[in-house]
């Protein structure tokens, strides 16, 4: 049931975690390791797909406060089972269940602990069996990405730091919600980053030796155009935890807006072999290239099989911006105004779409988009740097300064890509844009 399954899926991620913590294991991260849940695939086939040597099989059942996980070892290449075990616990300490877990992997794979990984593995703080249900129906909902689900994850968070007020994962997810939701329009940077702040903080206090926390951290760091401060928690949270995708993941554009580009694509790759088949991660690398000026090898991601066969309807929104760049307006108009059509309700996506116009030449077209954003803006909320960029395109240069300057006074997070989004580029030479990215911190061309 509905139940059980949140639970197993909590649980799966919970233990890949911990296992990724282990400096010398690669562990190959949820997104992909949920895409074979059903797959008819043979073991030996999964395995070469995800170029491991082992797969780690298991069950979890729950009956009242007992908790039992059932686990199975098996070669990648002969299909031959190398150890099986079950562990029973109480749903009061599932995080040590977790732990024995792992450690019991490790030791039948015979991996050396180091004393870094012990010590990233031991647990911080042990969790009632409601505070850890509450989070983990929290994490359920908030895999779907939408606002609503968001929105619910937000409230079984609380509930999980009511029961348990030094339960640093469920403050450290409570963050990430409301990143995403500011992130994808949802929510305003103003509304969004105090209560980011809040949790992150609350977070690394419960827990300073949890990575996610610090991701977190990275975040507001950012937030606060802190950039020194970003890449600091960054790299804390990859040393508590080397196979946490996502601390690459969020570093890598870091590093793209620091405009150090060749390290950007490096953090980008690393997320992608520990999640190769999470299509989001190779929009994210072609939106690496595409603000390196790479931008065939923007097109090459972009038409990679993940993302063809993946649910990143972005894929062509950014395909559109790429050969806008590449001057094939044809190409280019297609593939954004099918994204528009996929997607009406995304109003970055009509942005897009009035931006396409204006580097077109298309000016009354460009106008009437702007317009039809402006009649949304009365009940969605408008990022203020997607419409600055429809007037750079449009040439003037004023109004796209006055939009920019609201996104200052929001501390939106679209500033910390300014600076790396060839749309901007002929504000570069524009003293009021050099001050404004100045005041952020960052650098110019």
């Amino acid at each position: 049931d509905r139940d059980q399954e949140y639970f197993a899926d909590g649980m799966t991620e919970a233990l890949i975690t911990d296992l990724s913590k282990i400096g010398a294991l690669r562990v190959i991260s949820r997104t992909t390791v949920m895409q074979y849940k059903a797959s008819r695939k043979s073991l030996p086939e999964i395995a070469r797909e995800l170029k491991v040597d082992a797969v780690l099989e298991g069950s979890v059942q729950r009956s009242g406060d007992k908790v039992r996980i059932t686990t199975e070892l098996i070669d990648g290449k002969s299909d031959a089972h190398l150890w099986e075990h079950s562990f029973d616990r109480d749903m009061n300490d599932v995080l040590g269940l977790e732990a024995d877990v792992a450690q019991a992997v490790a030791g039948e794979i015979r991996v050396h602990l180091s004393r870094a990984d012990v010590a990233r593995r031991q647990v911080a703080h042990p969790v009632s069996g409601k505070a850890n249900d509450a989070y983990l129906h929290g994490l359920y909902l908030a895999s779907s990405k939408n606002k609503q689900g968001l929105e619910q994850s937000i409230g079984f968070y609380q509930k999980a730091v009511d029961l348990d007020p030094q339960y640093a994962l469920a403050y450290a997810a409570m963050a990430d919600s409301y990143i995403v939701l500011e992130d994808d329009g949802h929510m305003p940077a103003t509304e969004a980053n105090p209560k980011i702040r809040d949790a992150a903080m609350n977070a690394v206090a419960a827990d300073p030796t949890l990575a996610e926390a610090h991701l977190m951290m990275a975040d507001v760091k950012e937030t606060e155009w802190d950039w020194a401060g970003a890449e600091r928690e960054y790299r804390r949270a990859i040393e508590l935890n080397p196979g946490l995708a996502r601390a690459h993941h969020w570093y890598a554009l870091l590093l793209s807006a620091l405009h150090r580009r060749d390290e950007a694509i490096s953090e980008i790759e690393r997320a992608i072999d520990l999640d190769p088949l999470a299509s989001h991660l190779y929009l994210v690398q072609a939106e690496v290239y595409y603000m390196a000026g790479r931008y065939d090898q923007a097109l090459a991601t972009l038409n990679s099989s993940p993302l063809l066969e993946g649910p990143e309807r972005d894929a062509g929104l950014l395909a559109g911006m790429v050969y806008l760049e590449k001057g094939n307006y044809p190409e280019a108009m297609f593939r954004i105004r099918a994204a528009v059509d996929s997607s009406p309700e995304n109003v970055g996506n009509l942005a897009a779409l009035a931006y396409a116009y204006a580097a077109e030449g298309k000016r009354e077209d460009a106008i009437r988009t702007l317009n039809e954003l402006a009649e949304r803006s009365k009940g969605t909320y408008i990022e203020p740097g997607w419409l600055a960029m429809v007037w750079v395109a449009l040439g003037n240069k004023d109004r796209a300064m006055e939009l920019l300057e609201r996104d200052y006074h929001l501390h939106s997070s679209f500033l910390m890509f300014v600076g790396s989004y060839p749309a901007f580029a002929p504000l570069s030479v524009d003293p009021p844009f050099r001050n404004l990215m100045h005041r952020v911190g960052l650098p110019l061309g």
